[in-house]
């Protein structure tokens, strides 16, 4: 050992010694010192070990136990273990109903309104002047460790009121012996045709959705053709008609000897405009044809009142100035 010793100092090789014995000391120690860091595996808190949270200026110290912190911590609604919508959310938003009542080829039936105009103007109120008012809320949340306060500020939007509109019929039909007929245009409800002297057909009025037009039959009349019977087959006291369509109407005569006559009922076209004046569309609403009333007021000069008990004679106010006129007995 002293040998060598000796030969190490004489060759001065013990620095060399000297850091090996370093390098075997410290490098043991070097790897168990950044074994931790690099492994990245934390040491679990125990199961309800309480977390103390930082205080806040709002109140006293608060101890959440870990569970429910963890449970606290929003979750990512992307990650593959959340659930996800199967459909897409059904809207809140409500559409008002429109007050404007349609009909389609379909649906005409003798419920449904016979006016010249669409809704009636009678029966309207006028939307109110004054905006209503909405509010927009604008939300500011402010959210600390503990406590959570939000704050919503509303701004108020005027709406303008609904602008009224009516939509007012007028309709153009032929009547005679065949469709070379002189063409009758803007025909008010209750015009006789062809005459008020010698009615045979009555027009009534276009039905709501402005798609058909009424005519009344009068009586012992009969018809072929696309017209639609009302109230049935059976007992068919009016026709309803499309644009463009032809009714074949056969008249018997009043000598049962003589032979029928048979005309022909077109309606050519039914027009319609629009108007936001609440006068002309009671204008139009309230037009008809006085000498057709007197017609049908002659065929029923009597009528009853359940209100009043009593018997009344209209004819002879409708008829005061309707002198070639007669009664239109009707199917």
């Amino acid at each position: 050992m002293r040998s060598l010793r000796r030969d190490l100092f004489e060759h001065k090789l013990w620095p060399l010694v000297a850091l090996l014995v370093v390098a075997v000391i410290a490098v043991p120690l070097f790897m168990l010192k950044g074994a931790p860091a690099a492994s990245g595996t934390p040491t679990p808190l125990p199961p309800h070990t309480p977390v103390t949270t930082t205080p806040s200026a709002s109140g006293p110290v608060a101890t959440v136990p870990v569970k429910v912190l963890l449970a606290s911590v929003p979750r990512n609604p992307f990650a593959s273990g959340m659930p996800k919508l199967t459909s897409k959310p059904a809207s809140t938003t409500t559409t008002p109903a429109s007050s404007t009542p349609t009909t389609t080829a379909s649906s005409a039936t003798t419920s449904t309104p016979v006016a010249m105009v669409s809704p009636s103007p009678a029966a309207t109120t006028p939307a109110a002047t004054t905006p209503a008012a909405t509010t927009t809320p604008a939300a500011t949340t402010t959210t600390t460790s503990t406590t959570s306060t939000s704050t919503t500020s509303s701004t108020p939007t005027a709406t303008p009121a609904a602008i009224l509109s009516w939509t007012l019929y007028s309709v153009a039909v032929r009547f005679g012996k065949n469709t070379s007929v002189a063409l009758k245009t803007d025909v008010a409800r209750l015009t006789p045709l062809p005459s008020a002297r010698q009615p045979e057909v009555m027009f009534m009025g276009v039905m709501a959705g402005g798609q058909h037009a009424v005519f009344t039959l009068g009586i012992g009349i009969t018809h072929t053709g696309p017209g639609l019977c009302r109230p049935d087959r059976t007992q068919c006291a009016a026709i309803v008609l499309q644009d463009g369509q032809t009714e074949q109407l056969t008249i018997p005569a009043a000598d049962s000897t003589k032979a029928p006559q048979h005309l022909i009922l077109r309606l050519v076209h039914i027009y319609s405009t629009i108007t936001h004046s609440q006068s002309t569309a009671l204008a139009a609403y309230q037009r008809h044809s006085g000498a057709g009333l007197c017609d049908l007021d002659l065929a029923s000069p009597v009528s009853y009142s359940q209100t009043t008990g009593t018997l009344s004679t209209a004819a002879s106010a409708a008829c005061r100035n309707q002198q070639s006129t007669v009664p239109f007995p009707t199917q």
